[in-house]
């Protein structure tokens, strides 16, 4: 047995312990944190727009990536890479400008003003992930497939892209080929967002295998696949028009779809993601009183409503640029003939190449020589 005297020492002994503990406990909270292990972190401070593409990897599969998009747009398209945590060595496929686009654009513009201001954003993007620590990243243990690219907040070239990678995704289903996560930005046109939707809940997707990714969040996959989209547009690309046109009517057409006129149209009335080609009120009243069609909305229909309403229409009125180039995929065999109006500030970008789509003809005419503005009159 402990003598008073030794259990009064004991005691003192554990205190003193306990005390000291505490002590610890404390200066280890105003330590700064220990770093983690992490993947070597490269530089480049050479990386420019001018040598970019030798950094790059064609690639289309890699393991263990960083991923990123980033929540400032530019015009109408967004910044996104992923970079392969080994070598630092980044995925040209999974950003348009790096693959894509680099043939016309980045070799056709040269160095120069024009390619920087393109180029410079997803060069800062690329050092930005070059010296990044992977060990702070948001860490996803998955095999994944971005259904996200350059576009993803819109226009012809977002949902060209959209359409031919998830149809391409589709295919691999149905042959038990695919069991990876599917990438889905939050930040994507809601047009997309609400095809994701209708897919998950008609089982076309599986939606236990998506992943909706967040605006300035680094990711760290598993491993990343890339499915490229083979066109900027399906516009004028009869082949990948029908394509999408017959994925579309095979999984998003409903069988009562019923178009809410014999004549529809789709215009452009005010600006989005980018200014031209808006018409103005008058111009869209003489042109809805031509064709006797009812004006559709598309922002307020959603994609759905629109792919279904434009589905069985007879004749569809539409205008140069996205509101043409994005929605004629979505008719069907009964209509027999496209009008396209275009305006004069679309006059170096109009081509009337495409003369025919499905069982319609396609026909152009100027707005300004078809319906000129009108001149207001004073009386004195």
């Amino acid at each position: 047995m402990l003598t008073p005297r030794r259990r009064r020492a004991v005691y003192v002994s554990c205190t003193a312990l306990v005390a000291a503990a505490v002590v610890v406990a404390v200066l280890d909270r105003r330590r700064p944190a220990r770093p983690r292990p992490h993947a070597p972190v490269w530089s480049l401070p050479n990386l420019t727009v001018d040598n970019v593409l030798e950094r790059c990897d064609d690639a289309l599969t890699a393991a263990d990536v960083l991923y990123r998009v980033v929540g400032r747009p530019h015009f109408n398209y967004l910044d996104v890479l992923a970079v392969r945590t080994r070598d630092r060595r980044c995925l040209a496929a999974s950003n348009e400008w790096l693959s894509l686009l680099r043939r016309p654009y980045y070799a056709g513009w040269g160095p120069g003003v024009r390619r920087r201001l393109h180029y410079a954003p997803v060069v800062e993007l690329y050092a930005r992930l070059a010296q990044e620590d992977a060990g702070a990243a948001t860490v996803v243990d998955e095999a994944a497939t971005p259904l996200i690219t350059s576009f993803s907040r819109g226009t012809v070239h977002g949902f060209t892209d959209f359409w031919l990678i998830l149809a391409a995704w589709c295919d691999r289903e149905a042959t038990g080929r695919a069991n990876r996560t599917l990438l889905v930005y939050d930040g994507s046109d809601r047009g997309m967002l609400d095809v994701v939707r209708a897919a998950t809940d008609a089982g076309v997707l599986d939606g236990t295998r998506l992943r909706f990714l967040r605006p300035d969040v680094t990711y760290r996959f598993r491993s990343l696949e890339v499915l490229p989209s083979p066109a900027h547009t399906y516009w004028g690309a009869p082949v990948l028009a029908r394509r999408v046109s017959d994925f579309v009517h095979r999984h998003f057409v409903r069988p009562d779809a019923t178009p809410p006129g014999r004549a529809v149209a789709v215009l452009k009335t005010r600006g989005g993601l980018t200014g031209q080609g808006v018409l103005a009120g008058d111009a869209v009243a003489a042109i809805l009183r031509r064709h006797d069609a009812v004006l559709l909305d598309g922002a307020a229909l959603g994609e759905i409503a629109l792919i279904n309403a434009l589905a069985r229409a007879e004749i569809f009125v539409t205008s140069w640029g996205t509101a043409v180039m994005k929605n004629f995929v979505y008719l069907g065999e009964n209509c027999t003939d496209i009008f396209v109006y275009h305006t004069k500030d679309f006059a170096s970008q109009f081509s009337s190449g495409f003369s025919r789509f499905r069982n319609a003809a396609i026909h152009y005419a100027a707005v300004e020589d078809t319906f000129p503005p009108t001149v207001p009159t004073t009386t004195k």
